[in-house]
C-alpha cells in the first residue's frame, strides 16, 4: 500500500515544530504537538509496505515516547516551568590579543570571560596562537541534530556529563577525569560537526559559556627548527589560561605521527613528545576537554593511542539516518512520484559530505527552474516547485560517493586491531 506524500511532509512539519518547542523547553507545547504526530506516525506505519520504512517509523515513535514521558515528567515536577522562549545571549566579539577579557556578569562567573588571570592572552611564549585557533560559529549544535550513534552519544553523557556528585564519587576513588577523546573514520563523516554537538551539549548541561577552538594539525608544522614544538605547546598553554574549554584538533595524525613510521619527518619524535607533555599536563586541569580527530588513527603514534581511552569511530550514515536526512531537508518539497526510501537506499555509501553536496545540486536544480518559469510568466506559488526523480538522477550522476574501499577496510582493520 503507498503511503500519502501529505502524511509524511505533514508527519515532517509536526516533527521540526516539535523540535523547536522542545529546544525552548515549551514542555506543555511540545507535549500537545507529540499527540498530533504519533497518530500520524501510526498511520504511516500501518500503510507502508516497505520494510526499511517501517523501521524508521518505528524509530519515530519511540523516540516521541520518550520526549513526551520526559514532558510529562517536567510538567508534574515541582519546578516551576517557563513557557516563554529563551532569548540568544548577544554575541561578544572576540578579545583583542593581550587585552582583558570582560564578562557580562563580572569576573567571578565561570562563563567565557572567566579566565584565571582575568586576562585572554593571544601571544604565548613569542607565539601568536590567534593565526592558528578559530572560534565556534553562531551555529548551535546539540545530540538532536546528530541522527543516530545513538551509542556514541550514549557514551559522551556517561564518561564526560557527570554529576556534581557523581564528580565527587570519582574524586574519592582518585579517579581522574578523562579529558581527551578521539573521533576517527573515512572522510566526510561529520567528526567536527559531532566535536561540536559535545562542546554545546557540555555548554547546556555545565550552563555556562564555554568556548570552543578549533585548530587543524597540519598548520601548527613549521620548517623552523624547534617552531612546531613552540606552537604547539602555546596552543596548549592558551587554553589553560580559560576554567573550562574545548579545544579541537582536525588532522590529529599530522601532529602525533607514529614515530616508528615517520623517519622521512626529523621534527616527528619532538613534536609528539612536546604533545604528550601538553596532554599529561591537560589530566589535572580543570574542566579541559581535547577532542581530536583523524581519518587515518592507523597513522597515529602508539604512545598517542594509549591516552585515548575514549575512542569514537564517526561512521557513514545508515540507511535510517540518510532517509532521515532526506525526509527533514527535502521532504516537503518531493514530487509525488519520488520515493524517498529508494533514494535513501541509492545512497548508500555516501558520506554525510556527499549527501549535502547532493541535496544542494538538487536545490540548486529547483532554483534555476524557479528562474526559468518566472522569466516565462508562471506565477506559481513558492511550494507548487518540486524535486522531480528527474532532478535526483541527474544530481546523482554529478554528485558520486568520494569514499574508498581501501579506507574503510583500513578503518576496519584498526577497530579489530585497538578495540
Amino acid at each position: 500500500m503507498a503511503v500519502s506524500s501529505n502524511l509524511e511532509v505533514r508527519f515532517v512539519e509536526l516533527r521540526k515544530e516539535i523540535e523547536r518547542y522542545a529546544s525552548i523547553n515549551d514542555y506543555a507545547q511540545t507535549k500537545a504537538l507529540i499527540e498530533k504526530a504519533m497518530p500520524l506516525c501510526s498511520r504511516i506505519y500501518a500503510e507502508t509496505s516497505d520494510p526499511q520504512k517501517k523501521q524508521v517509523m518505528a524509530s519515530n515513535a519511540q523516540k516521541l515516547k520518550e520526549m513526551y514521558a520526559y514532558c510529562e515528567g517536567k510538567l508534574g515536577g515541582d519546578e516551576e516551568i517557563s513557557y516563554a522562549p529563551k532569548q540568544p545571549k548577544p554575541q561578544q566579539p572576540s578579545p583583542a590579543k593581550n587585552a582583558p577579557a570582560k564578562s557580562a556578569k563580572g569576573d567571578k562567573d565561570k562563563g567565557e570571560g572567566a579566565k584565571k588571570d582575568g586576562n585572554v592572552n593571544y601571544v604565548i611564549n613569542g607565539v601568536d596562537v590567534a593565526q592558528f585557533l578559530v572560534r565556534d560559529s553562531n551555529d548551535v549544535v546539540t545530540f538532536d541534530d546528530v541522527k543516530g550513534m545513538t551509542e556514541e552519544k550514549a557514551l559522551i553523557e556517561r564518561e564526560f556529563f557527570l554529576t556534581d556528585e557523581e564528580r565527587a564519587f570519582n574524586e574519592f576513588l582518585g579517579k581522574k577525569p578523562k579529558t581527551f577523546i578521539l573521533l576517527y573514520g573515512v572522510p566526510g563523516t561529520g567528526k567536527t560537526f559531532f566535536a561540536k554537538a559535545i562542546s554545546q551539549e557540555l555548554k547546556n548541561r555545565m550552563g555556562e559559556d564555554i568556548p570552543f577552538f578549533s585548530i587543524v594539525g597540519s598548520q601548527l608544522s613549521d620548517s623552523k627548527v624547534g617552531q612546531s614544538e613552540k606552537n604547539i605547546q602555546a596552543v596548549f598553554e592558551f587554553c589553560k589560561q580559560f576554567d573550562r574549554c574545548v579545544l579541537f584538533i582536525d588532522e590529529f595524525d599530522t601532529l602525533a605521527p607514529d614515530r616508528k613510521q615517520a623517519s622521512g619527518d626529523p621534527t616527528a619524535g619532538s613534536r609528539v613528545t612536546v604533545l604528550l607533555q601538553m596532554m599529561d599536563g591537560f589530566s589535572s586541569a580543570k574542566g579541559t576537554l581535547v577532542i581530536a580527530a583523524t581519518n587515518c588513527p592507523y597513522n597515529l603514534d602508539g604512545a598517542i593511542l594509549s591516552r585515548a581511552n575514549t575512542r569514537i569511530e564517526i561512521p557513514l550514515p545508515e540507511y535510517e539516518v540518510i532517509y532521515d536526512i532526506l525526509w527533514a531537508k527535502i521532504g516537503p518539497n518531493i514530487a509525488p512520484d519520488v520515493q524517498l526510501d529508494a533514494l535513501a537506499a541509492r545512497l548508500r555509501g555516501y558520506s554525510n559530505r556527499d549527501i549535502k553536496n547532493f541535496i544542494e545540486s538538487l536545490k540548486d536544480m529547483l532554483v534555476d527552474e524557479f528562474s526559468r518559469s518566472r522569466k516565462q510568466g508562471d506565477g506559481r506559488a513558492f511550494e507548487d516547485f518540486k524535486y522531480t526523480n528527474e532532478m535526483i538522477d541527474k544530481s546523482l550522476g554529478k554528485i558520486v560517493p568520494t569514499t574508498k574501499q581501501s579506507d574503510i577496510d583500513r578503518i576496519n582493520q584498526f577497530k579489530l586491531m585497538n578495540d
